[in-house]
C-alpha cells in the first residue's frame, strides 16, 4: 500500500493510554469490566478504554519502526515505515471515516479513495 491516497490516523503512545487502574467501566457504554466476559481495549487513537463491543473497527495507521532493514541500531536512512491495523473506538472511527470522506472529496478521488478499513475480529 502506497503511503500517498491514505488519511494518517494519528496514534498516542501507550505511556499516554488511560491506565487501566484508572477505568472501571466502558468509557462510551458504561459497562463495568471483569477478567471474564468484559476485557480492556484501548483505542489506539484516543487512548481511552472501552469494552469490545465498543471498540469493533480497525485503521491503517503507520509507524516508523526502531529497527533498521538489517536488523541493527536505530538509524534515521534506513528506518522501515510500517503499516499496522489498529483497533479504534467507535467515535475515532467515525472521525476518521469523516476525514477520509472529506480527504477523497478534495482528492477527487485520483488515489482510489476509500476508507482502508477492516473490522475487528474479536
Amino acid at each position: 500500500m502506497a503511503l500517498t491516497g491514505s488519511t494518517l490516523l494519528p496514534i498516542l503512545p501507550r505511556c499516554a493510554w488511560v491506565s487501566n487502574e484508572n477505568c472501571s467501566n466502558c468509557r462510551q457504554c458504561q459497562r463495568t469490566f471483569n477478567s471474564l466476559t468484559r476485557r480492556r481495549h484501548h483505542c489506539r487513537c484516543c487512548g481511552w478504554v472501552f469494552c469490545s463491543a465498543c471498540t469493533t473497527k480497525e485503521v491503517r495507521v503507520f509507524a516508523i519502526s526502531p529497527y533498521s532493514y538489517d536488523g541493527g541500531a536505530k538509524s534515521a536512512a534506513s528506518n522501515l515505515l510500517l503499516s499496522l491495523m489498529c483497533r479504534v473506538c467507535d467515535g475515532c472511527y467515525e472521525n476518521w471515516k469523516e476525514m477520509e470522506r472529506l480527504c477523497t472529496m478534495k482528492n477527487g478521488d485520483k488515489n482510489g479513495g476509500g476508507p482502508d478499513v477492516e473490522h475487528s475480529s474479536s
